[in-house]
Order: structure tokens, then sequence, then C-alpha cells
């Protein structure tokens, strides 16, 4: 029997190639901080929808986001230059830009009006940090960014890459063919993933619960295809070798309507599993599109019974932008979600 063991990796190795022990501490620091601060504002992002009010979001983004993001930042602050000055520079602004984005987060939640548009442009300004940083880091042998994992009862490891869809064990790496589910809320790690005694992947993708043996080959149970897939899997675990899979069977389609409160006629709207981001759905998951009639009413063809998110693009002429519907759907039986009201605060 595998002895399933989580196993988390972070910032391996030594001083090399100018990265010294001091620098390796800052940027252990920052990485787990980021990860923690970017997985908490998924799940506040998510809770949001149809549980949190304008006062206890703003409270929970000061108190859980900024917080700690500035505590880290003065950490840095107080710390010597990193070796690499282009890197240490741009890490810095990092700090400051997503922290400024996130103080106009909180503000915009009362008062959109006046602090949206800097969340935007700092937001956008932060992110593009955030990826020259990362490909900066991955330029570094010795750092290894957070990851998560089993170890079999031989001490090998396994390990689930949901930043680059990929599997890795010692000198061998499997792409996985579609995005895990999940992969833009840090905060569900490890994710849904495991590795069973006869050397097959069980993985949440965007399609489904993929089991893929060592050949490659792969078998999806599509989501809405069981009752066990009406929502996000929290967690896989498999015993020894695993059970001998059933035939998938197809998922179980049908039409969702609704209509817009206050009604508005001609506004896009899109759903997905991982409603993140602008656009909110990523390239490669699967989404579904409707747009409003003149009453306010839509309607979405071949949805599978899943939990997904519903995003509405709104706002005056030339500052339109995505926003969340107040709503659940799609995990159960019923049709109609009826009268659908769209978040008027926060936004991407």
């Amino acid at each position: 029997m595998k002895h399933h063991v989580l196993a988390l990796f972070v910032l391996l190795g030594c001083a090399k190639r100018g990265m010294s022990d001091a620098d390796l501490k800052v940027l252990e620091d920052f990485r787990a901080v980021e990860a923690e601060c970017l997985g908490t504002f998924a799940v506040l992002w998510h809770e949001r929808e149809i549980r949190l009010g304008i006062d206890d979001l703003e409270h929970r983004i000061r108190d859980q986001l900024i917080t700690p993001w500035r505590d880290l930042e003065l950490r840095v602050s107080a710390a010597a230059p990193l070796a690499d000055a282009k890197l240490d520079e741009r890490l810095r602004h990092y700090l400051a830009v997503r922290k400024s984005a996130w103080e106009a987060l909180a503000a915009s939640a009362s008062d959109e009006a006046r602090h949206i548009a800097r969340y935007r442009d700092d937001n956008e300004l932060a992110d593009a940090d955030a990826k020259s940083i990362a490909d900066s880091l991955d330029d570094h042998p010795q750092i290894s960014f957070v990851l998560f994992g089993t170890v079999d009862t031989a001490g090998v490891a396994t390990i689930l890459d949901r930043r680059r869809d990929a599997v890795m064990q010692p000198g061998k790496r499997l792409g996985l063919p579609l995005p895990v589910l999940g992969r833009y809320n840090s905060g569900r790690a490890p994710g849904p993933f495991d590795v069973d005694a006869a050397g097959r992947i069980w993985v949440e993708l965007a399609d489904g619960l993929n089991v893929i043996d060592r050949s490659g080959k792969r078998v999806v149970f599509p989501l809405g295809s069981l009752e066990l897939l009406t929502r996000p899997i929290e967690q896989i675990v498999v015993l020894g070798a695993g059970p001998v899979l059933p035939t998938p069977v197809p998922a179980r389609m049908h039409a969702i309507t609704g209509a817009l409160t206050p009604p508005v006629a001609n506004v896009p709207l899109v759903m997905c599993a991982d409603a993140y981001g602008d656009p909110p759905c990523a390239p490669g998951l699967p989404h579904w599109d409707a747009i409003t009639d003149v009453n306010g009413r839509f309607s979405f063809s071949n949805v599978p019974r899943f939990e997904l998110g519903l995003e509405a693009f709104l706002g005056d002429r030339g500052a339109k932008f995505w926003r969340t519907a107040r709503s659940t759907c799609c995990a159960q039986e019923a049709s109609e979600i009826g009268d659908v009201s769209i978040d008027s605060g926060v936004v991407y």
C-alpha cells in the first residue's frame, strides 16, 4: 500500500550564481507571503458573491491581505538589496503597487466611483511585475516554487505544478492536456491530485476527473457526469493500486435560464468553473456564453450539472468591466435560476 504524504517544497538549494543565503531568505519570505495572499484573495473573491457584505469585505481585505503584505514590504525594505539589481528593483516596485491596488480595492467596496480606476491600473502593473519576477526566478536553478505532491513508500516524489499544468517525478515531466481545475485558487492546495500504486495519475482537469496511466492514456469522467462531480473536488486519495475504472458516462446537459435584476439588455454573460481575471474565463477552460434580451433575460445551452461562476460585462460607455453575479449555478437539477443581481462594488 502506498504511504500518502502531503509534501511541501519551497525554495531549495544554496547560494549559486550570485544568489546568497540572505537573498534566498528574502525570496523565500516573499514567495510564501505572496502565495498565501493571492490564495486568500481568490477565496475572498468567491466567498463575497453570496456571503460577504461590503463592510465585511473591506475589513477582510485590509486584515487578511493588506496587513501581511505591508509587513512583508517592511521586511524587504529593511533587508540588504538583492545581488540582482533589476530583480531587487522589480520586487520592491511590485510590493508597492500590489499594496496600492488592494488598498484601492478595499476602498472601492464602499465607494467604487472614486477608487476602482486606480485599482485596475495598479493591478495591471502588479500583474506585469509578478510575471517578470517569476521569469527571473525561473533563471535560478536553486529556486523552486511552492509545489505540492505525494511521496510513496519507496521515497519517490510526484509533484503537481499547477502553474505549468504538469506532473513531475525525478527525471520525468508529464505535460497535462488541459489546465488544472482550481489552478487560479492557490487556497485549495494541494488540489485534487494523487498517484496510485499502479502509477496512474488522478487529477481534476478542466474537463473533469482524469485518470492517466503510465503510457499517457487517459480516462475522463466529465464534469457533471457523476453526483460527485457536480462541484470542484477538494481532495483525491487513492489506496493501493486503486479501483478498476468504470466506463465513463456523458455529462447530463441542460439549459440554464434567468434574468438580470434590474433588467439590462444586450449584456454579455459568461460562465465557467474558475471565473477569475479580465476576461474571467482563462484560455483552455470550458465556458458558456449568452447575452441578455430586451427584458434582461438570458439562456445558456448545453451546460453540465456543475458549480459554475456567472459573470456579466457591465458599466458605462467606455468604462465596462466584468462583474460577478450573485448567483449559485449550476450544480442542481433546476434549469431556471430566477432573478440574478450583479455586484455593484468590487470588480476585477
